[in-house]
Protein backbone atom coordinates (compact mmCIF):
# COMPACT_ATOMS: atom_id res chain seq x y z
CA UNK A 1 0.00 0.00 0.00
CA UNK A 2 1.45 3.19 -1.24
CA UNK A 3 1.23 6.32 1.43
CA UNK A 4 2.95 9.03 -0.68
CA UNK A 5 1.78 10.35 -3.71
CA UNK A 6 4.32 12.17 -6.37
CA UNK A 7 4.64 15.43 -5.09
CA UNK A 8 3.28 16.85 -8.67
CA UNK A 9 -0.20 15.09 -8.99
CA UNK A 10 -2.35 16.54 -6.12
CA UNK A 11 -3.80 19.19 -8.77
CA UNK A 12 -3.96 22.93 -7.46
CA UNK A 13 -6.82 22.32 -4.90
CA UNK A 14 -4.47 19.90 -3.37
CA UNK A 15 -1.57 22.48 -3.93
CA UNK A 16 -3.65 25.17 -1.82
CA UNK A 17 -4.83 23.14 1.01
CA UNK A 18 -0.89 22.26 1.13
CA UNK A 19 -0.05 25.66 1.20
CA UNK A 20 -2.65 26.86 3.91
CA UNK A 21 -1.27 23.48 6.03
CA UNK A 22 2.45 24.48 5.83
CA UNK A 23 1.15 28.11 6.93
CA UNK A 24 -0.69 26.58 9.48
CA UNK A 25 1.92 25.00 10.92
CA UNK A 26 4.62 27.61 10.94
CA UNK A 27 2.05 29.83 13.12
CA UNK A 28 1.82 26.06 15.29
CA UNK A 29 5.33 26.09 15.05
CA UNK A 30 5.63 29.74 16.23
CA UNK A 31 3.08 29.14 19.09
CA UNK A 32 4.79 26.04 20.51
CA UNK A 33 8.16 28.34 21.20
CA UNK A 34 6.13 30.52 22.75
CA UNK A 35 4.72 28.09 24.64
CA UNK A 36 8.13 26.44 25.65
CA UNK A 37 9.77 29.95 26.58
CA UNK A 38 6.44 30.92 28.50
CA UNK A 39 7.31 27.80 30.75
CA UNK A 40 10.90 28.64 31.11
CA UNK A 41 9.76 32.04 32.49
CA UNK A 42 7.82 30.88 34.94
CA UNK A 43 10.69 28.51 36.38
CA UNK A 44 12.61 31.45 36.62
CA UNK A 45 10.13 33.69 38.17
CA UNK A 46 8.55 31.37 40.28
CA UNK A 47 10.49 32.09 43.50
CA UNK A 48 8.05 34.95 43.32
CA UNK A 49 4.91 32.92 44.25
CA UNK A 50 6.23 29.17 44.39
CA UNK A 51 5.94 28.16 48.06
CA UNK A 52 2.09 29.10 48.21
CA UNK A 53 0.77 27.74 44.84
CA UNK A 54 3.51 24.78 45.67
CA UNK A 55 2.77 23.16 41.60
CA UNK A 56 4.42 26.28 39.88
CA UNK A 57 7.26 23.80 38.94
CA UNK A 58 5.33 21.25 38.09
CA UNK A 59 2.92 23.60 36.14
CA UNK A 60 6.39 25.20 34.35
CA UNK A 61 7.28 21.57 33.28
CA UNK A 62 3.53 20.83 31.76
CA UNK A 63 3.47 23.98 29.78
CA UNK A 64 6.97 23.20 28.71
CA UNK A 65 5.88 19.29 27.94
CA UNK A 66 3.01 21.00 26.03
CA UNK A 67 5.03 23.30 23.92
CA UNK A 68 7.38 20.86 22.86
CA UNK A 69 4.52 18.30 21.77
CA UNK A 70 2.84 21.52 19.65
CA UNK A 71 6.73 22.15 18.38
CA UNK A 72 7.11 18.86 17.12
CA UNK A 73 3.48 18.29 15.65
CA UNK A 74 4.28 21.48 13.80
CA UNK A 75 7.64 20.04 12.31
CA UNK A 76 6.34 16.70 11.35
CA UNK A 77 3.31 18.18 9.75
CA UNK A 78 5.42 20.59 7.76
CA UNK A 79 7.45 17.68 6.52
CA UNK A 80 4.72 15.34 5.68
CA UNK A 81 2.98 17.93 3.51
CA UNK A 82 5.97 18.74 1.89
CA UNK A 83 6.48 14.61 1.30
CA UNK A 84 3.05 14.73 0.91
CA UNK A 85 3.33 11.22 2.97
CA UNK A 86 -0.39 10.15 3.66
CA UNK A 87 0.57 8.21 7.00
CA UNK A 88 2.29 10.94 8.90
CA UNK A 89 -1.11 13.70 8.27
CA UNK A 90 -3.69 11.00 9.14
CA UNK A 91 -0.74 10.61 12.75
CA UNK A 92 -0.83 14.08 12.69
CA UNK A 93 -4.84 14.51 12.69
CA UNK A 94 -5.25 11.76 15.32
CA UNK A 95 -3.00 12.92 18.12
CA UNK A 96 -4.47 16.77 17.70
CA UNK A 97 -8.05 15.24 17.82
CA UNK A 98 -6.47 13.47 21.07
CA UNK A 99 -5.01 16.62 22.70
CA UNK A 100 -8.42 18.72 21.77
CA UNK A 101 -10.45 15.90 23.92
CA UNK A 102 -7.55 15.86 26.78
CA UNK A 103 -7.97 19.69 26.47
CA UNK A 104 -11.76 19.65 26.91
CA UNK A 105 -11.70 17.30 29.89
CA UNK A 106 -9.15 19.48 31.88
CA UNK A 107 -11.27 22.52 30.73
CA UNK A 108 -14.76 21.04 31.99
CA UNK A 109 -12.84 19.67 34.95
CA UNK A 110 -10.95 22.88 35.96
CA UNK A 111 -14.12 25.29 35.34
CA UNK A 112 -16.56 23.38 37.73
CA UNK A 113 -13.62 22.63 40.80
CA UNK A 114 -10.94 25.28 40.70
CA UNK A 115 -12.88 27.30 43.38
CA UNK A 116 -12.19 24.52 45.70
CA UNK A 117 -8.70 23.79 44.28
CA UNK A 118 -7.74 27.36 44.99
CA UNK A 119 -9.50 27.33 48.48
CA UNK A 120 -7.72 23.95 49.83
CA UNK A 121 -4.57 25.08 48.08
CA UNK A 122 -3.72 28.39 48.92
CA UNK A 123 -5.56 28.06 52.49
CA UNK A 124 -3.29 25.47 53.73
CA UNK A 125 0.33 26.69 52.00
CA UNK A 126 -0.79 30.51 53.34
CA UNK A 127 -1.21 29.17 57.09
CA UNK A 128 2.23 27.42 56.51
CA UNK A 129 3.43 30.66 55.06
CA UNK A 130 2.67 32.48 57.65
CA UNK A 131 4.29 30.26 60.72
CA UNK A 132 7.57 30.59 58.37
CA UNK A 133 7.53 34.02 57.95
CA UNK A 134 10.44 35.99 59.24
CA UNK A 135 12.52 32.84 59.94
CA UNK A 136 15.30 33.50 56.84
CA UNK A 137 13.01 31.49 54.49
CA UNK A 138 13.67 33.52 51.39
CA UNK A 139 10.78 31.54 49.16
CA UNK A 140 8.62 31.77 51.72
CA UNK A 141 9.02 35.23 52.49
CA UNK A 142 8.78 36.23 49.22
CA UNK A 143 5.79 34.16 48.19
CA UNK A 144 3.71 35.74 50.79
CA UNK A 145 4.79 39.49 49.78
CA UNK A 146 4.08 38.81 46.30
CA UNK A 147 0.69 38.15 46.99
CA UNK A 148 -0.14 40.42 49.28
CA UNK A 149 1.30 43.38 47.13
CA UNK A 150 -0.37 41.95 43.90
CA UNK A 151 -3.38 41.38 45.04
CA UNK A 152 -3.82 44.29 47.47
CA UNK A 153 -4.52 42.14 50.78
CA UNK A 154 -3.53 40.83 53.70
CA UNK A 155 -3.22 37.30 55.59
CA UNK A 156 -5.65 34.54 54.73
CA UNK A 157 -9.01 35.94 55.69
CA UNK A 158 -7.88 39.37 57.11
CA UNK A 159 -4.62 41.19 58.68
CA UNK A 160 -5.70 39.52 61.91
CA UNK A 161 -4.39 36.07 60.74
CA UNK A 162 -1.15 37.84 61.60
CA UNK A 163 -1.96 38.61 64.84
CA UNK A 164 -3.22 35.10 65.57
CA UNK A 165 -0.44 32.89 64.51
CA UNK A 166 2.39 35.31 65.71
CA UNK A 167 0.63 35.01 69.11
CA UNK A 168 0.75 31.04 68.48
CA UNK A 169 4.36 31.11 67.53
CA UNK A 170 5.12 32.97 71.04
CA UNK A 171 3.47 30.84 72.79
CA UNK A 172 4.64 27.83 71.80
CA UNK A 173 8.25 28.88 71.64
CA UNK A 174 7.88 30.36 75.03
CA UNK A 175 6.44 27.69 76.52
CA UNK A 176 9.20 24.92 74.66
CA UNK A 177 12.03 27.00 76.11
CA UNK A 178 10.62 27.50 79.95
CA UNK A 179 9.33 23.72 79.80
CA UNK A 180 11.40 23.06 82.92
CA UNK A 181 10.61 25.79 85.28
CA UNK A 182 6.86 25.36 84.35
CA UNK A 183 6.67 21.36 84.38
CA UNK A 184 5.20 21.90 88.37
CA UNK A 185 4.28 25.71 88.80
CA UNK A 186 0.26 25.47 87.53
CA UNK A 187 0.00 28.90 89.05
CA UNK A 188 2.96 30.85 86.96
CA UNK A 189 2.00 28.85 83.41
CA UNK A 190 -1.27 30.06 84.17
CA UNK A 191 -0.65 33.59 84.52
CA UNK A 192 2.00 33.16 81.34
CA UNK A 193 -0.93 32.12 79.86
CA UNK A 194 -3.06 34.73 80.86
CA UNK A 195 -0.58 37.63 80.21
CA UNK A 196 0.15 35.99 76.39
CA UNK A 197 -3.40 36.37 75.94
CA UNK A 198 -4.33 39.14 77.84
CA UNK A 199 -1.29 41.67 76.73
CA UNK A 200 0.35 40.74 73.33
CA UNK A 201 -1.99 42.71 71.28
CA UNK A 202 -2.28 45.91 73.20
CA UNK A 203 1.90 45.77 73.81
CA UNK A 204 2.99 44.70 70.38
CA UNK A 205 -0.28 45.70 68.54
CA UNK A 206 0.73 45.12 65.87
CA UNK A 207 3.20 45.93 62.86
CA UNK A 208 2.41 43.97 60.29
CA UNK A 209 4.62 43.13 56.88
CA UNK A 210 5.04 45.92 54.97
CA UNK A 211 3.66 43.97 52.02
CA UNK A 212 0.36 44.69 54.28
CA UNK A 213 -0.30 48.07 53.37
CA UNK A 214 -0.27 50.40 50.34
CA UNK A 215 3.27 51.51 49.03
CA UNK A 216 5.68 53.97 50.91
CA UNK A 217 3.50 53.35 54.29
CA UNK A 218 6.10 54.47 57.09
CA UNK A 219 4.48 51.47 59.72
CA UNK A 220 1.89 48.93 58.72
CA UNK A 221 -0.69 48.38 61.54
CA UNK A 222 -3.99 46.83 61.38
CA UNK A 223 -5.26 50.09 61.31
CA UNK A 224 -4.13 50.66 57.96
CA UNK A 225 -3.12 47.81 56.34
CA UNK A 226 -5.33 45.77 53.37
CA UNK A 227 -8.94 44.69 54.61
CA UNK A 228 -8.95 42.22 52.25
CA UNK A 229 -7.65 38.42 52.87
CA UNK A 230 -5.67 37.22 50.23
CA UNK A 231 -7.68 33.59 49.61
CA UNK A 232 -10.65 35.62 48.69
CA UNK A 233 -8.50 38.32 46.48
CA UNK A 234 -6.59 35.38 44.60
CA UNK A 235 -10.70 33.81 44.43
CA UNK A 236 -12.44 37.10 43.01
CA UNK A 237 -8.85 37.34 40.50
CA UNK A 238 -9.52 34.50 38.65
CA UNK A 239 -13.37 34.51 38.76
CA UNK A 240 -12.69 37.84 37.02
CA UNK A 241 -10.45 36.22 34.07
CA UNK A 242 -12.21 33.00 34.45
CA UNK A 243 -14.23 33.83 30.69
CA UNK A 244 -10.80 35.24 29.58
CA UNK A 245 -9.25 32.26 30.24
CA UNK A 246 -11.93 30.16 28.44
CA UNK A 247 -12.08 31.89 25.71
CA UNK A 248 -8.03 31.54 25.05
CA UNK A 249 -8.61 27.43 25.06
CA UNK A 250 -11.90 27.71 23.03
CA UNK A 251 -9.49 29.63 21.08
CA UNK A 252 -6.54 27.45 21.16
CA UNK A 253 -8.79 24.26 20.43
CA UNK A 254 -10.64 26.00 17.21
CA UNK A 255 -7.14 26.37 15.81
CA UNK A 256 -6.01 22.94 16.48
CA UNK A 257 -9.34 21.39 14.94
CA UNK A 258 -8.37 23.30 11.89
CA UNK A 259 -5.11 22.05 11.45
CA UNK A 260 -6.80 18.17 12.14
CA UNK A 261 -9.13 19.21 9.24
CA UNK A 262 -6.54 20.64 7.07
CA UNK A 263 -4.63 17.58 7.52
CA UNK A 264 -7.50 15.17 6.87
CA UNK A 265 -8.67 17.11 3.17
CA UNK A 266 -4.82 17.08 2.80
CA UNK A 267 -5.03 12.82 3.12
CA UNK A 268 -8.00 12.54 0.45
CA UNK A 269 -5.82 14.68 -2.10
CA UNK A 270 -3.07 12.69 -1.42
CA UNK A 271 -4.97 9.21 -1.45
CA UNK A 272 -7.05 10.46 -4.89
CA UNK A 273 -3.88 11.52 -6.71
CA UNK A 274 -2.21 7.83 -5.34
CA UNK A 275 -5.49 5.69 -6.94
CA UNK A 276 -4.50 8.03 -10.58
CA UNK A 277 -1.23 6.98 -10.30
Amino acid sequence: MKFKAKLSSIGICGNIIKVLFIGFNVVFLLIGLGIIAGGIYLIVTNNSFAFITQSAVSAAAIIIAAGVVTTVLAIFGIIAALAQWRFILILYSVIIVIIILLEIAAGIYGFIEWRNIINGQVRNRFEIALNMFGQGKSDVDASVNFFQTRFSCCGIDNASDWMKNTSDRMKNTFIDDASDLMKNTSDRMKNTSDWMNNTFYSNISYQLPNSCCKANTPICMLNNSFTEGCLNATIDFISTNIYAIGAVGIAVGIVELIGAVLAMILCVCIHRAIKLE
